[in-house]
């Protein structure tokens, strides 16, 4: 058997080792006692009645200001709507005006039969049964076109006479200024 072999319990690595095993104890109880102050010092202000107040009125403000946002961008799309209305009108071309000038040139026993207007292009049917009428208007016409007035082309296309009815019709096309 050996001689080195002691079973008799060694005093002094044990009592270094109770040592560190008691400060370690006591360092977790520390820490443990710190944590649950922690926890409990958060509880205590969640249940502050201010503070649930002031989130209270955090939430109602954020409400209304998203309520707010939602009327001013309305009314900012409204005005936006409204001036591209404007911008169209102020680019819109006055058809009535034209129509109005060339009934003014009409004399007394003549009519206007039609008038098409598309793409900048007029075509006008007048009819009257006088020769001496249609003449007085296709040469009011012709004069509005020289003076560009209202036409920057003028076409005659139909010069035409019902017997029956005794009429003389008169068609002519042209681009509006």
């Amino acid at each position: 058997m050996s001689k080195n072999i002691n079973l008799l319990p060694q005093r002094k690595n044990n009592f270094r080792q109770e040592k560190s095993l008691s400060l370690a104890k006591r360092i977790a109880v520390i820490c443990l006692v710190i944590t649950v102050a922690a926890v409990v010092v958060t509880f205590v202000l969640n249940l502050d009645t201010t503070f649930l107040s002031l989130k209270g009125e955090e939430n109602y403000a954020k409400t209304n200001l998203t309520l707010l946002q939602e009327k001013t961008l309305r009314v900012y799309l409204l005005k936006q709507r409204l001036q591209d209305i404007k911008n169209i009108f102020a680019k819109r071309y006055t058809y009535e005006s034209n129509i109005d000038q060339i009934k003014s040139q009409l004399p007394v026993p003549m009519n206007l039969d039609s008038v098409q207007i598309s793409d900048q292009k007029i075509t006008m049917t007048a009819s009257s049964s006088s020769l001496n009428a249609l003449d007085t208007f296709l040469n009011t016409i012709i004069n509005m076109f020289h003076n560009k007035k209202l036409l920057k082309t003028l076409t005659i296309s139909t010069i035409s006479a019902d017997k029956q009815t005794q009429q003389y019709t008169l068609t002519i096309e042209g681009d509006l200024l």
